[in-house]
Order: structure tokens, then C-alpha cells, then sequence
């Protein structure tokens, strides 16, 4: 690694620490000198030294203080008002990669997240989301990977991952991916990313042959009918879309929480509360319910914009 620019006397003993091998003198000269630059307002001093620390510590295999300082490095970037700068991102990633999966690098991941989170990205920066889903991608962490490329900024590679990640599977394994991340979508109001996943994802899974409706799997006309609606709010038509699909809606117990809240946010659904049966059975007989006599025909008896029995 580069030597540090500035670096002055102190920051040189910090180097002659790291080449006496005395690494505790040097992490504790390190904390001393970004308290300093940070107080006088020298963030960019301090941040570069920060990393520049952190990583010398860490090809050193002092995990505890390469995680501290990598914190510290984070609470830096928050005070100088640059967190969620791309290049800054990227920077941080690339360094929290390097720390073996365990509870260090989850706390510092947890931290980057909470100091990335704003108004407008209340579940934190979906740049920074990108790049963690690459990371864990990487490692053969798909379920990480997946929640993080799901609050993502580009769903039409969070669209791709899921196509990788379900295209080795089981036949019925592509409709179930890509329902739990449109229905997750929809959950935080992110109908347009819904749409272009969706978009992508049948254009591009070599196990969806069909382009465009109707799809041999059931849920994929479900989740283009509800792409359909999701901008209009009718309530009954979202009733008889789901009491169509029920069978198919049935076959993962997430999707029940999610058609709640999707039922909350876009139709006005009342919140219900659950009495008897719980967890998918509950919610979903609650849901249904509500469209008096029809029995669930799993796509065979309801018109919305395209008559269900058409796509299915």
C-alpha cells in the first residue's frame, strides 16, 4: 500500500511503529491522530489515515482494532457529510470484504448500513446495497446476497442474481424467486422496480419459455395481473386476483405478510386481525374472506384486464 501523503512526524511514528511490528503502539497513536484531524476539521486527513490504518492492521490479523478503526473511518465519513458518496462506497466495501464472514464484519456492516439511511432511503443506501449483494454474491452467500440486491438501485440485476440463482433449481423454483422479490418490491413502494424486474427476468430466465402472457406458471400471471392493477387501488379487483391465485399463494407462508401490507398500502385494505388459524392460513383466509362465496380456483373463475383462466 502507498504511504501515507502528510504524514508529519507523528503519522511517521506511526509508520515506524508497523515496521517495528509494535501494532498496539500504532493503533493507539492511529486513534490519537484521527481524534486530532478531526477535531480541527481535517476529515480528509483523517479519513485516508483511517483506511489506510485499517487495512495495515488487517494484513497484520488484528482483527479488533482493524474493526474499530474501520468504525471509525465510517463515523468519519458521516461527520465530513460524504457516507454515501459513491467512490467513498465503494472504498468502505472493498474494505469490509477483506474481513472474514463473523460477528466483526456483520458490526461493521450493520453500522455502515444505520449511517447510510436517510428520508429517502430509509433501509440504507441502495448503491451500498449493490455492493454488499456483489460481495456476498462472490462468497456464495445467496441469502444475504438476495436481501441486500433487493434494496438494491438496479432491480433488473437484482432481476439477473435471482435468474442465477434459480435457473439450476427446481422447475417450480423461478415463479417462487421472483414473487418473494416483486411481492418485497411492492411491500416498500417500489412499484416501477417491480415492473422492470419482472420485465427482465421473463426476458431473460431460460426456464420462463414464454416472453409474454399467459405463463405455463401460475404465479407469474399473477404477478403481471397485479402489475396491472397495483396503480388503480380497486379493491376488488386485488380481492378477486388473489382469491383467483389462492392455491399457487398458499405454496410460501412470506407471501401472506406481504399481501397484507400490499393490501394496506395500494387498496385500502382494512388491517385484519387474525383470529383461529395463524401465519399463512390466517391471514390469507382473512383475505379471502372478505370475497364472500367465490372458492379458490387458482386462476379460473375472475376478469381483471385479462381473464384469469386465460393465464393459467
Amino acid at each position: 500500500m502507498a504511504p501515507l501523503n502528510k504524514s508529519g512526524k507523528l503519522r511517521a511514528k506511526f509508520d515506524q511503529h508497523i515496521l517495528n511490528d509494535n501494532l498496539y503502539e500504532a493503533y493507539q497513536l492511529c486513534c490519537t491522530l484521527i481524534f486530532r484531524y478531526s477535531n480541527s476539521g481535517q476529515y480528509d486527513i483523517a479519513i485516508d489515515l483511517a483506511k489506510y490504518a485499517a487495512n495495515i492492521l488487517l494484513d497484520r490479523g488484528e482483527l479488533h482494532s482493524a474493526t474499530d478503526l474501520t468504525k471509525k473511518y465510517i463515523d468519519l465519513l458521516v461527520k465530513a457529510g460524504c457516507v454515501n458518496e459513491r467512490e467513498n462506497v465503494t472504498s468502505i466495501t472493498t474494505l469490509i470484504s477483506r474481513f472474514s464472514p463473523g460477528d466483526d464484519r456483520n458490526s461493521i456492516v450493520n453500522t455502515l448500513l444505520k449511517a447510510s439511511k436517510s428520508s429517502s432511503a430509509p433501509h440504507g443506501s441502495p448503491y451500498l446495497h449493490s455492493c454488499l449483494a456483489k460481495m456476498y454474491e462472490s462468497e456464495g452467500n445467496s441469502n444475504n446476497a438476495r436481501y441486500h440486491y433487493s434494496f438494491s438501485d438496479d432491480s433488473a440485476e437484482c432481476a439477473m442474481f435471482i435468474i442465477r440463482l434459480s435457473a439450476t433449481g427446481l422447475p417450480e423454483e423461478p415463479q417462487l424467486f421472483a414473487s418473494q422479490m416483486i411481492l418485497q418490491y411492492l411491500v416498500t413502494e417500489r412499484s416501477i422496480a417491480a415492473r422492470r424486474f419482472f420485465e427482465v427476468f421473463i426476458s431473460s430466465h431460460p426456464a420462463v419459455p414464454e416472453k409474454s402472457p399467459p405463463f405455463t406458471a401460475p404465479l407469474l400471471n399473477f404477478l403481471y395481473l397485479l402489475l396491472a392493477i397495483i396503480t388503480e387501488g380497486n379493491k376488488n379487483e386485488y380481492i378477486e386476483l388473489t382469491t383467483a391465485y389462492e392455491t399457487s399463494l398458499r405454496r410460501d407462508p412470506s407471501f401472506a405478510v406481504c399481501l397484507e401490507k400490499i393490501g394496506q398500502k395500494y387498496f385500502g385494505m382494512p388491517v385484519q386481525k387474525q383470529q383461529g388459524a395463524g401465519g399463512i392460513m390466517g391471514l390469507l383466509d382473512s383475505l379471502f374472506d372478505s370475497s364472500g362465496d367465490q372458492q379458490p380456483t387458482d386462476g379460473t373463475s375472475t376478469e381483471i384486464h385479462m381473464e384469469a383462466s386465460d393465464l393459467d
